[in-house]
């Protein structure tokens, strides 16, 4: 995934998921988060890959959470309304802005690619043992 792939990922997000809130994250296949988002009237399914050397984020088509073999994540920005999307200028990052003052970041660099919650400028979440919960961004 390029840079310019995730300038026009971005318009997505903005067009879709701006008046979203956060229901679910979780993980049911290895190397895969799916992020299950809610405006009251629609729901969306973010999915991201972190497969080394395949990294991928994208939305899908709304199908319930699979609900056996799964694993929770990001618990704290469960119904948390998006304020925003922030794409980092030349960098494969981009953050969703939660109200709570929260950021998930998705960092789609091939081998080390993961999801982090951020509080403040420090990781206190993460969905791969790539980077460290109380590491500064």
């Amino acid at each position: 995934m390029n840079y310019y792939e995730l300038i026009y990922l971005l318009k997505e997000f903005k067009t879709k998921l701006s008046n979203c809130w956060v229901e679910q994250a979780v993980t049911p296949f290895k190397n895969q988060l799916e992020v299950f988002m809610s405006n009251g009237e629609e729901s969306f399914r973010l999915i991201f890959n972190g497969s080394p050397g395949n990294a991928a984020l994208f939305l899908d088509s709304y199908r319930p959470a699979k609900k056996s073999n799964t694993q929770q994540f990001f618990e704290a920005i469960y119904g948390q309304p998006i304020k925003g999307f922030t794409l980092i200028e030349n960098e494969r990052m981009l953050f969703f802005d939660l109200e709570n003052g929260k950021k998930l970041w998705f960092k789609l660099f091939g081998n080390s690619a993961n999801v982090f919650l951020t509080d403040g400028e420090v990781i206190s979440e993460t969905f791969k043992d790539r980077d460290s919960i109380g590491e500064r961004i």
